[in-house]
């Protein structure tokens, strides 16, 4: 496929038109204070038909058909899957309390625009456009869900088949995509990166369309997982050590060379981001 197509597949997430409009639509699941002070409307309950949330003070309630499945920020998901319990969700269209959302936080929404946006961004995999590698809300690049999902401006919406989805998030998450992630990064300031497209689009991956059984069984074993902070992984006791290993052994790596190689590789990364997270703090 020419670079050209590929970048097609691959479009940011939605602007958001008009400022403010994040603040009004995105329900934010309250996985960590600092992610709560962030964001207007949070998550305080789930019902089958609908979610109650908080917003500028008062209690919404919000019907689930209305919703889109999505991710607002990657900051404290510690998992690299994104289902409906474990998700944040994007209001896409009107429903009953749609008024009240307008003149609390006095942005004009437009749910055409809304609604057109997702359709053409929705998907399986997204991957983070900025990223700060050490903070301590920084667990994962990429994200997975079986359920179409849908993200801001601060994404890349990697359209491909579920199975394939899966393998990239899972490769992009490793070693060999922390790696590449660190290579091709466009500097801002301190350990805070940036992913261009045109980089993103030269990213190796495996073209392969399903996992390896080494692979599938450490994605069930690990799916509902909490991980610690990214800069936190590179131990030899972390959960990610099953996934590295596994991708190496796809690899072709040699299984006795494994560890010794992996171990020299941990070093190097926790190394890189302890030097980021000193730039940060200078």
């Amino acid at each position: 496929r020419s670079s050209k197509l590929v970048a097609q597949l691959m479009p940011r997430g939605f602007e958001p038109k008009p400022s403010g409009l994040y603040s009004a639509i995105f329900a934010v699941r309250p996985l960590d204070k600092k992610r709560v002070n962030m964001s207007d409307m949070i998550i305080n309950d789930v019902h089958d038909d609908r979610i109650v949330c908080g917003f500028m003070g008062h209690t919404i309630e919000l019907p689930k058909d209305a919703l889109q499945l999505g991710i607002k920020t990657a900051s404290y998901f510690r998992r690299f899957e994104i289902t409906p319990k474990y998700g944040d969700w994007v209001l896409k269209k009107r429903c009953k309390v749609s008024t009240t959302l307008q003149k609390l936080s006095d942005v004009k929404i437009n749910y055409s625009y809304i609604q057109k946006s997702i359709d053409y961004r929705k998907t399986n995999l997204l991957v983070t456009k900025r990223l700060d590698l050490s903070s301590p809300g920084s667990t994962f690049i990429a994200f997975f869900s079986e359920n179409e999902m849908v993200s801001p401006n601060t994404f890349y919406s990697v359209k491909c088949a579920p199975p394939h989805a899966l393998v990239i998030c899972l490769w992009i998450n490793s070693v060999f995509g922390i790696i590449q992630f660190l290579n091709r990064r466009m500097e801002t300031r301190g350990s805070y990166c940036d992913i261009l497209k045109e980089d993103l689009i030269e990213f190796d991956v495996p073209s392969v369309k399903q996992l390896p059984d080494n692979l599938l069984k450490w994605y069930e074993e690990n799916r509902e997982t909490e991980f610690p902070t990214l800069a936190e992984q590179f131990t030899s006791k972390s959960p990610r050590r099953g996934l590295d290993r596994a991708m190496m052994l796809w690899m072709g790596w040699k299984e006795s060379e494994v560890d010794t190689d992996l171990d020299a590789l941990y070093v190097a990364l926790h190394d890189e981001l302890q030097l980021l997270k000193s730039a940060m703090k200078g």
